[in-house]
């Protein structure tokens, strides 16, 4: 397997180097003897996109004839892409940061800041780099981007089951159905796209997804941390935690089954104290250690994933829930 990894999250992003530590794991373990000698080695090729990012954003959706010969960096970055193209890859895998509740932008984390990015403009740039060697020949692509599949009304269960439902999420509403939609009119391919936060397994090297239980878990916590207010190290700094944090630290191993003692600690320090903003606090803490404890198992290999094809005939998008049972659970025509 040949893999061109387009990174447009940014520089040293642990979740990349996580992503590529795994992938140079992965596939070459596949490898076998006959597949060396027809195909070559499996390899991963990484071209750090958002250096350019910068430069390129203003001129795309604007139709600038000013970035007719391009920028120093696009045209070395194209340069790079171009390379690695022509010598010849299996897949492409793009990279960018996401959120659960904004389904038209992205973000990367630029030397001057993090920035966003639309899936419009994810369009132009991605066309700009591979043109149009895909009009023929298929491309299997893949959305490396954090809730990249979830539906705009993002609080509704998005677990497998659900999926295709009178009561499911309208998953073409999501920033990979959007970004899908675009690329599928100008080439032949098919592209996955997950629902919760993205990762990889360190030692099998495989993705791994967020459980819809951590993803609500999640915002629950962010809800409560917005409750803080803009000084959060002062509110968190007015409750004393040595008990709650000394109970969750004195235990031998951390786990789920310490959440009701937690709980039960948590309602202790709330009736000592009766500020609003210290309650808040309490509340915030008690479910950041919540995510903490059910991370690991919640996060789960064979999860989430979303495989979005264009059927020609009938021009119509067909969205596929890969796991447990690969089923059509929605399609639009474009």
């Amino acid at each position: 397997m040949k893999i061109l990894f387009l990174n447009l999250a940014g520089e040293k992003e642990t979740a990349n180097e996580t992503a590529l530590k795994a992938l140079r794991k992965k596939y070459p373990a596949k490898d076998t003897f006959l597949s060396k000698l027809v195909y070559g080695p499996s390899t991963v090729t990484v071209v750090d996109v958002w250096r350019c990012y910068g430069e390129v954003r203003h001129f795309l959706s604007s139709e600038n004839p000013d970035f007719q010969t391009g920028t120093p960096e696009f045209n070395r970055i194209k340069q790079q892409v171009d390379t690695a193209m022509n010598a010849g890859i299996d897949k492409i895998m793009l990279s960018v940061h996401g959120n659960y509740d904004d389904v038209t932008h992205g973000s990367c984390k630029l030397l001057s800041g993090t920035v966003k990015i639309s899936y419009l403009q994810l369009y132009e740039l991605f066309m700009m780099l591979v043109e149009d060697r895909y009009k023929a020949s298929p491309l299997k692509l893949t959305l490396v981007m954090c809730y990249g599949g979830r539906a705009r009304d993002y609080l509704k269960s998005h677990a497998p089951e659900n999926l295709g439902t009178r009561s499911g999420p309208d998953l073409t509403t999501s920033f990979a159905f959007q970004f899908y939609s675009l690329l599928c009119k100008q080439m032949k391919v098919t592209m996955t796209a997950r629902t919760g936060a993205l990762s990889f397994d360190d030692i099998s090297g495989h993705s791994k997804v967020e459980s819809e239980r951590l993803v609500f878990d999640i915002i629950e916590r962010d809800l409560r941390r917005k409750a803080l207010g803009n000084d959060e190290e002062a509110a968190m700094g007015s409750v004393d935690f040595s008990e709650y944090l000394e109970e969750l630290f004195s235990a031998a191993q951390a786990s789920e089954e310490l959440l009701p003692t937690l709980e039960s600690k948590a309602m202790q320090l709330k009736q000592t104290h009766q500020q609003p903003l210290q309650q808040a606090a309490i509340d915030f803490q008690h479910q950041q250690t919540k995510v903490n404890l059910i991370k690991d198992p919640e996060t789960k290999s064979k999860y989430g994933k979303l495989v979005f094809k264009y059927d020609e005939k009938s021009r119509t998008i067909q969205i596929w829930s890969k796991y447990p049972l690969n089923r059509l659970v929605a399609q639009k025509s474009v």
